[in-house]
């Protein structure tokens, strides 16, 4: 019985809304179930109003390169299938749970990302398998609401009359708007009133009303117009379509916080104050000055420095008994605390702050392997280390370790890491053995590495992997600071080659400071973070914006919460094109 109530809220879902044909890709919906069809963009960043000699977000910025042209909307996917954390997100605060489900836990995992991060839309494939997934987790999720009084009256409105029709009708308008992310049209709420009205037939005896709800949630949460995230906005003759309100709250909370609108921006675009620049700039640093939005941070740096490494992280017992699985989770807790206090504490706060501050958060694990003198606990406290030593993320024992083997530091994946994470260089392929030692002659690590890269015929080993990770050299695997290795002294001097130049440094120190100060660590960022919030890969017509924002991030004009604004407060965020969608890499 359970099964076929699945397959029926599933058809129900399928024929109200007609978005999968028979091998379950996406078909648009027909117009019925889009408020509007073309909006006035309301915001005038692009156009012939902007001055091509000027950054139009900081006037007293010369523009350079291609942030001297003007963004162009691209044409991304109209729909983009919510990941597995946004699918947790969304059902926790679609239904007012005290706490995420966890129900995907037994989905299958999503796919490897198309680029640096898991919400990259080219990547979000649908599944026979994840259908019933979802169908599996809408039934638990939706009886466990509709039996529960308490679960039930969270999500009901509050003005809900008694009357059973008009009851039902109200519950269709209000969770209806919450799932889809926008309102319903008339059609959509006669057809789910149909829905409510099948309950006593499928389900058989019991309270009309909840077991209408229950059928009811059970469409809403396998809807594809709720584990989608689509823009159905459409022009058949405007080359530009800006995108409607509630498509813009959609858009700008799943950016900001990998979740649904929350109420205030359902006001905000109901009232229209999406609109214009003014209002969507309002609600973008509201957000970003969010609890969520602070989680979202994390979880993009998570990403970006491969946090996942942690979990199974492992150091030889013998040279580091102080190490196991606590002292691991410790060093994830430290960059964590780091980067959220950087970003929302720290009075720069901006992307130089990132890679150069000396203070850090450590407990007393973590303190003994820094060699802090004082008391230390398990509770993590805020501490100075030493600035001839640490400067920034990537002198953290949680990047450090994680980018080493189990024996010794690992200049190679040092290396790697930075040329393609923090400064964006293309490199060739990399064979999975060129960091090993093994067979090497040579004193230290330096000399090993040295010897081993020697024949690869690689220039990108001698003036970009190797430079960059020896920086790092006075750093064996567990993190820890050192100056001799086996007896000899640690050799972290190099020669780095930007794209705007060639510097020479003594040690970490100077190279982090030199990756501040570069154009190249800054435009990086950038389009890490546009990737992320966009998710998608940056196009050509892109670039502009990129650019714009990173040269702000490096004059010292921009901190890393006005990037985010930046992001998300302009035409391209708030319009598309109206030409195909646009494959990108």
């Amino acid at each position: 019985m359970k099964r076929t109530l699945g397959l029926l809220a599933a058809l129900c879902a399928t024929l109200i809304l007609g978005c999968f044909d028979g091998s379950l890709t996406v078909r648009a919906p027909d117009e019925s179930t889009s408020p509007d069809t073309h909006v006035d963009p309301g915001t005038a960043d692009a156009g012939a109003d902007i001055d091509p000699t000027i950054n139009p977000d900081f006037p007293d910025l010369p523009c350079e390169g291609a942030a001297c042209r003007a963004p162009e909307p691209s044409a991304p996917p109209r729909f983009t299938r919510l990941t597995h954390e946004q699918w947790e997100n969304t059902m926790r605060d679609l239904l007012r749970l005290d706490a995420r489900p966890n129900l995907s836990t037994n989905f299958l995992p999503d796919p490897d990302s198309a680029g640096s991060f898991n919400n990259n839309s080219a990547a979000l494939d649908f599944t026979a398998s994840l259908w019933d997934s979802y169908r599996v987790g809408a039934e638990t999720l939706a009886r466990q609401v509709a039996t529960s009084p308490e679960a039930l009256a969270r999500i009901m409105p509050a003005d809900a009359p008694d009357v059973l029709d008009a009851r039902a009708r109200a519950f269709i308008e209000h969770v209806g708007k919450r799932a889809y992310r926008r309102p319903l049209g008339e059609d959509e709420i006669a057809r789910h009133l149909e829905i409510f009205a099948m309950a006593e037939q499928l389900m058989g005896e019991g309270d009309a009303f909840v077991q209408g709800v229950e059928l009811l949630l059970r469409v809403f949460l396998q809807s594809p117009h709720f584990v989608f995230r689509s823009e159905l906005t459409h022009s058949e003759s405007a080359p530009v379509v800006a995108l409607n309100a509630y498509e813009r709250a959609a858009k700008l909370s799943f950016s900001l916080w990998s979740t649904m609108p929350d109420d205030l921006l359902f006001e905000a675009a109901a009232a229209g104050e999406l609109d214009q620049r003014a209002g969507l700039e309002r609600h973008a640093r509201r957000m970003i000055n969010d609890a969520r939005a602070e989680d979202t941070i994390v979880d993009f740096h998570s990403q970006l420095l491969h946090f996942d490494a942690f979990r199974e992280l492992a150091k030889d017992a013998e040279r580091f008994p102080e190490f196991n699985a606590d002292v691991a989770q410790a060093m994830r807790k430290e960059m964590e605390l780091f980067i959220k206090d950087i970003i929302f504490e720290d009075e720069a706060g901006d992307l130089s702050a990132l890679y150069l501050s000396p203070h850090s958060f450590v407990n007393a694990p973590l303190a003994a392997i820094y060699g802090l003198p004082g008391e230390f606990d398990e509770e993590f406290k805020r501490v100075d280390l030493d600035p001839r030593e640490r400067a920034g993320l990537l002198t953290r024992l949680g990047f450090l370790s994680t980018h080493a083997n189990a024996y010794e530091q690992s200049s190679i994946k040092r290396g790697v890491f930075v040329n393609l994470h923090v400064l964006c260089n293309q490199l060739g392929t990399i064979p999975d053995d060129i960091g090993s030692t093994e067979g090497a002659g040579g004193h230290t690590n330096r000399e090993r590495i040295t010897a081993n890269t020697a024949g690869c015929g690689g220039t990108c080993h001698n003036s970009l992997i190797n430079p960059a990770g020896f920086a790092f050299e006075n750093y064996n695997a567990l993190g820890r600071y050192q100056e001799v290795e086996n007896g000899y002294p640690v050799d972290a001097t190099g020669i780095f080659h930007f794209r705007h130049g060639t510097f020479p440094f003594q040690n970490s120190i100077e190279f982090n400071t030199l990756i501040a100060q570069s154009p190249d660590a800054h435009d990086c960022y950038t389009r890490h973070w546009f990737e992320f919030a966009y998710g998608r890969s940056p196009t050509d017509k892109d670039e502009p914006l990129i650019a714009r924002i990173s040269q702000a991030s490096e004059a010292g004009l921009a901190k890393i919460r006005d990037m985010l604004v930046l992001l998300v407060v302009n035409d391209i965020f708030v319009t598309r094109s109206s030409a195909p969608t646009e494959e990108t890499e």
